[in-house]
């Protein structure tokens, strides 16, 4: 009886150890931390995003940062650009991509705003921004877009420039934007065939500058509009008009 007792007293104290260090590689870290996901290695400002670029890493309610995105959320920034450079292990967040990445969705092409047709646009609208056409006869929407290119009248891309003229990387705040290489002529935005055909309604038998551009802030959406032209099912490969 002894023997069998002192065999028992083993195996508990065992089962106890092996408790202890079950809970210090694993359970603490399952009570106390929760999954959210961090870059896996650094990912360039303007770098369209995919599934593999990040990994999964257990923080606390004290280490983790406000806004930190679940493994969960990864369907909502895939295939969207950063908006400034994340370095690897770093946590990330929502406003750390832009809404929509300046790629081509199935159905999607490159359409460009006449000139005569633009009433109203800010100074500071750059490249990968988004603006909101808002029809001026009647105060309709017509859809969020996103900014594929902002040109001058010889077709050359408005930038921010430094004080000395010289072009540099665009500020991510539009009112940080407060000098350009050029004056904008047209603007050409991403979007499919129905949603540009809306604009083209938009504008014809009105008066010139009938379209007014108005920008949404990144992260934001527009009174909850979605981008036009995420879900036709056509593919547009016409270029901008």
């Amino acid at each position: 009886m002894k023997h069998w007792r002192t065999i028992a007293g083993i195996l508990v104290i065992g089962l106890a150890l092996a408790g202890l260090f079950f809970w210090e590689l694993r359970g603490r870290e399952a009570v106390l931390t929760a999954p959210f996901l961090v870059a896996r290695s650094t990912i360039a400002s303007g770098q369209i995003v995919k599934a593999t670029d990040f990994a999964v890493i257990g923080l606390t309610d004290k280490t983790r940062m406000q806004g930190a995105l679940t493994p969960d959320q990864i369907k909502e920034i895939v295939g969207l650009s950063a908006s400034r450079t994340l370095p690897a292990n770093s946590q990330i967040s929502r406003k750390d991509f832009l809404m929509d990445a300046l790629y081509l969705k199935p159905g999607q092409s490159i359409y460009t705003l006449r000139p005569e047709w633009i009433g109203m646009l800010s100074s500071s609208l750059r490249r990968g921004d988004r603006i909101e056409l808002v029809s001026r006869t009647d105060g309709l929407s017509l859809g969020v877009f996103s900014v594929a290119f902002v040109k001058d009248s010889q077709g050359a891309e408005v930038v921010d420039s430094s004080p000395n003229g010289e072009a540099r990387q665009t500020a991510a705040a539009a009112l940080d934007r407060t000098a350009s290489t050029g004056l904008i002529d047209h603007v050409e935005i991403i979007s499919d065939r129905d949603a540009f055909n809306r604009i083209l309604e938009a504008v014809s038998g009105s008066a010139d500058g009938n379209l007014l551009l108005v920008q949404v802030p990144a992260g934001e959406s527009a009174a909850g509009k979605t981008p036009a032209g995420e879900t036709a099912a056509g593919h547009d490969k016409e270029a901008g008009l």
